[in-house]
């Protein structure tokens, strides 16, 4: 019997990792008419109390990368996403998770 360790996912699912804002919004509007720039795009995750992350996306694909940020660049990402979204930067967030593709 063969046991696998670690994230197992299917066609129709990938994995994400961002520094963004929570939004709602007409899922048109958001995926083809915004264009913020400083690489800040929107994913489509849709969960129960928001429909989408915007923000810098840092991994968005079945299998992760190994990377290695450090927490002065994660800052510096945080300041440019509430910058240009213009929000608190309290309100920006590492958000990790499965959505559907």
């Amino acid at each position: 019997m063969k046991i696998r360790n670690g994230f197992v996912s299917n066609s129709s699912s990938s994995s994400f990792v961002i520094i963004g804002v929570k939004r709602n919004g007409d899922s048109e509007e958001i995926l083809e008419n915004e264009d913020f720039g400083n690489n800040i795009e929107s994913l489509w995750i849709e969960e129960k109390d928001y429909e989408f992350i915007t923000g810098i996306v840092l991994s968005d694909g079945e299998e992760l990368d190994t990377t290695c940020t450090t927490f002065e660049d994660f800052q510096k990402m945080a300041q440019t996403v509430a910058d240009t979204l213009k929000v608190n930067i309290n309100e920006v967030k590492l958000v990790t998770g499965c959505r559907s593709c």
